[in-house]
């Protein structure tokens, strides 16, 4: 829950480091500047698109959802578009039930986080996305499990 917590602080700090106000990042986003501002107070969770949206405009993906800066990428994570797009889709598509009803937040970061770990620096030739799908669903929902 920490992780969730701190979210809001790091999404903040994004949005100042980009010299951009609530009401800009919420209209880049894709939100309205009340969104915005429960995003920064850890309130409610973004979504995919939300996220995808400010990382184009330069807000760190790696620190947003990970929580720690690349030294040697200076604090960006390298995927190429078309992968950035499929990993996104995957960790929504695991981010649900059978019913299609979204997990709780700490669940969901989890996820995210799983998935842009297992496709960080890799192009999208390298990653076998149904066996990716397979293996995560399996590390996740077995931790998931074990610690329930």
């Amino acid at each position: 829950m920490q992780d969730i917590l701190n979210f809001g602080r790091r999404l903040r700090g994004e949005r100042k480091r980009l010299g951009l106000t609530q009401a800009d990042f919420a209209r880049i986003g894709g939100v309205s500047r009340t969104t915005q501002v429960l995003y920064e107070q850890s309130v409610h969770v973004p979504s995919m698109e939300y996220l995808s949206r400010i990382v184009q405009r330069g807000a760190d993906f790696r620190f947003l959802v990970l929580g720690e800066h690349a030294p040697d990428q200076g604090g960006r994570i390298c995927l190429e578009p078309q992968v950035l797009d499929k990993a996104l889709a995957l960790a929504d598509q695991l981010s649900r039930d059978d019913r299609g009803h979204l997990y709780e937040a700490d669940i969901r970061h989890t996820i995210v986080k799983a998935v842009l770990i297992a496709v960080a620096e890799k192009s999208e030739a390298d990653i076998a996305w149904p066996e990716l799908r397979r293996q995560l669903n399996e590390e996740i929902f077995h931790e998931e499990k074990n610690a329930g």
